[in-house]
């Protein structure tokens, strides 16, 4: 028996999530099932990436923004601040 895998046409909201502690591994919990409603009111499902801070932060800038290209939402979630 074969498995056929099909990708979704269904529209996907993609979210990062900045953050692996406590607070981070949270949110991320929490949005891997979510939905967002847009602003016609239908809901589209959640595409979640989850990334440390420190992996981040550590990041080129042009590395930070391959990360956040076409990303809908951004959630930092980062605790500990380097000075």
């Amino acid at each position: 028996m074969s498995s056929v895998i099909k990708k979704s046409s269904t529209p996907m909201a993609k979210v990062v999530v900045i953050g692996s502690g406590r607070f981070g591994s949270a949110v991320a919990q929490g949005l891997r099932a979510s939905f967002v409603k847009q602003s016609n009111g239908s809901l589209i499902p959640v595409s979640l990436v989850h990334v440390s801070a420190r992996r981040f932060v550590s990041l080129s800038i042009s590395d930070m923004a391959d990360k956040l290209s076409g990303v809908a939402y951004v959630v930092y979630c980062g605790t500990k601040r380097q000075d």
